[in-house]
């Protein structure tokens, strides 16, 4: 069924968008390791702003509340570390709610080798 080098990207649609380029935006599945190793980077750098400002009270209260209970810097790191692996299994979810709270609506699930081949696949079947 799927090829050893084929992803998983969901579809979103805005018919009502200026330009063509922004009418339809590819969320791949799966576990981000960028979104894991640089987070808040990748946050910012996908322009999901409240997720970064989330992400950053998150951790802020991690060490608040982890320093106000006494609790040793490992356990803390851990709790931070297990933040990040969260971030890293969650962050395409976050990018699709972000688009789905912008207007964009979900049009489907597309399977290719890679963003280009799953945008060409898209048009071909929506034309």
């Amino acid at each position: 069924m799927f090829g050893p080098s084929e992803k998983t990207f969901t579809v979103y649609e805005k018919p009502e968008a200026a330009e063509p380029t922004d009418r339809v935006v590819l969320v791949r599945e799966g576990f981000s390791f960028w979104a894991f190793a640089l987070h808040i980077l990748w946050l910012l750098g996908n322009r999901l702003w409240l997720v970064a400002l989330g992400y950053v009270v998150a951790m802020g209260l991690i060490v608040e509340v982890g320093g106000m209970l006494q609790v040793s810097a490992i356990s803390i790191g851990i709790l931070q570390a297990g933040l990040q692996v969260l971030l890293g299994f969650n962050a395409y979810d976050l990018e699709a709610m972000t688009l789905r709270r912008k207007g964009y609506r979900f049009a489907g699930v597309i399977v290719a080798e890679s963003p280009m081949h799953a945008q060409r696949r898209y048009h071909e079947f929506a034309a």
